[in-house]
């Protein structure tokens, strides 16, 4: 069995995500391949600075900036990749996909929350956060390599 790493770089967008599929495709004519997915380019990077900054207690009076900054980050990753799954995904799957690309982001959000409510975000919980890159990764990821008739 090989194990194939692919960082965040080479599945930033469309083509590279392409691009690890037709490897990963080539690969398996050598035998049975294990592929191993990082959150896209950026995202660990933006996930660890929401999750550290939800943590910081803020005034009464800024709760709702808190909120409304949190909403709109969770929106963004969750806008970036419907995006990348839309492109990657054949037809007949998207809509399945962003389905679970908004539950994943759902998810996000309600660990999100949690942090903002205890005022704290433990190296556990900051895990649980990042997992979620690598989360949405594999799943768009899957869906590319089912489009290009790989078994994933």
């Amino acid at each position: 069995m090989r194990i194939l790493k692919f960082g965040g770089t080479s599945v930033a967008d469309p083509e590279r995500v392409s691009g690890v599929a037709r490897i990963v495709s080539e690969a398996r004519t050598r035998g049975p391949v294990a592929v191993v997915v990082s959150a896209l380019a950026g995202v660990t990077e933006e996930l660890t600075r929401l999750a550290r900054s939800s943590a910081r207690p803020r005034p009464r009076s800024g709760d709702g900036r808190q909120k409304e900054e949190i909403l709109a980050a969770i929106q963004g990753l969750a806008r970036r990749h419907r995006q990348l799954a839309a492109a990657v995904a054949s037809p007949g799957e998207v809509a399945v996909l962003t389905n679970e690309v908004d539950t994943l982001c759902s998810q996000l959000a309600d660990l999100v929350r949690g942090i903002v409510l205890v005022g704290e975000c433990s190296a556990r919980t900051l895990d649980a956060v990042l997992s979620h890159g690598e989360l949405l990764s594999a799943t768009i990821m899957a869906a590319a390599l089912r489009r290009g008739g790989v078994e994933a």
